[in-house]
């Protein structure tokens, strides 16, 4: 499982969410927001204070706390175990 988090307007938060989808993968998004933050959204300081020295999207975390960080990253793992899962 994997929570991407997000902003509107993102190229590469969409591109990362569907990556996820088109490989199968179960995850939560979560919205960066400049103020209130409502169901399945942070507040931008609450994000900054959260992930300290994070300033880019996706940001993208694994349930086992690990991060996958961006999307770059994200494919390359998604790339390794499909690699792994074909043997």
């Amino acid at each position: 499982m994997f929570t991407v988090y997000s902003k509107q307007n993102c190229p590469m938060c969409v591109k990362a969410k569907a990556l996820l989808t088109n490989k199968g993968q179960e995850f939560q998004v979560i919205e960066i927001v400049e103020n209130n933050a409502g169901e399945g959204q942070i507040n931008k300081m609450d994000f900054i204070d959260a992930f300290p020295g994070i300033r880019v999207v996706p940001y993208i975390t694994k349930t086992d706390g690990s991060a996958c960080k961006t999307y770059a990253e994200l494919h390359e793992l998604l790339e390794k175990w499909d690699a792994f899962n074909s043997l």
